[in-house]
């Protein structure tokens, strides 16, 4: 992962962290702060956010999905299955 520059954002501030597994190109994670939801977007936009860490391989996507897994246990979100849907995963 290429490191172009550092950004704290506090805990309090993070709505949600969304997750794009790589496939044929590359993967990120994205922190939001403002509440919206994105849809995957193309690896290329994805990198002009300042919020996105874009990741390459399965290695680099394992570490992002521990990232998530501790920003949301910071932020008191605990992983259940939907009632509607007991094997979604986000």
């Amino acid at each position: 992962m290429e490191m172009k520059k550092n950004l704290r954002i506090p805990i309090s501030d993070i709505q949600h962290v969304q997750i794009f597994k790589p496939f044929l190109t590359s993967g990120y994670i994205r922190i939001s702060t403002d509440g919206t939801l994105h849809q995957k977007k193309q690896p290329y936009r994805a990198t002009q956010e300042d919020n996105c860490v874009m990741v390459r391989n399965r290695k680099q996507y394992r570490l992002i999905e521990e990232v998530k897994k501790r920003i949301e246990e910071k932020m008191g979100i605990k992983k259940e299955p939907s009632p509607s849907n007991p094997y979604a995963i986000d």
